[in-house]
């Protein structure tokens, strides 16, 4: 019925987003696993220890544990960010995309094309389409560079994991 997963992508730095999103979400929810099962188990314990206020080893776990998870979660994003700048030293082309108030004008080398966004009537997504395509070759590395005349509210293409 409802799909919580991010769209299927198309591009080697999208694909590297879906699968740490998947790594992110099984950490997310071990961690809620057993933070709810520590609160029901101490829930249902009728022990109480008020005599012994200072715990050295439970101050080393609330602090290293968290510092691991975060580790973990860093090492997938400083893997994307690596792979990332060895795409950019093999750049065919640049995709240049203006952002106008209305509008959008995107071009390249070959050519040059102004993309205005479908009505509401039209049927199709409200502010993922646009009334021109813009098609760009297949097996080419393409640099997209981003800028505005005056206005950026959001820009996107989901298929490659791309929000600016």
């Amino acid at each position: 019925m409802f799909n919580y997963s991010l769209v299927n992508m198309s591009s080697f730095s999208g694909i590297f987003i879906d699968v740490f999103y998947s790594y992110s979400f099984l950490l997310v929810l071990f961690v809620s696993v057993f933070v709810f099962g520590l609160l029901s188990v101490f829930y249902r314990s009728f022990f109480l220890y008020s005599d012994y206020l200072d715990d050295s080893y439970v101050e080393l776990y609330w602090t290293f544990i968290p510092g691991l998870i975060l580790f973990f979660l860093s090492v997938p994003s400083f893997i994307s960010l690596y792979y990332q700048d060895k795409l950019s030293l093999g750049v065919n082309d640049n995709f240049k995309v203006l952002g106008n108030q209305w509008y959008w004008s995107f071009s390249n080398s070959l050519y040059a094309l102004d993309c205005y966004l479908h009505t509401l009537d039209s049927g199709l997504w409200r502010i993922l389409s646009v009334q021109d395509s813009f098609f760009l070759s297949s097996n080419i590395i393409y640099r997209v560079l981003f800028t505005s005349s005056d206005v950026i509210h959001s820009f996107s293409i989901p298929e490659f994991g791309l929000k600016v």
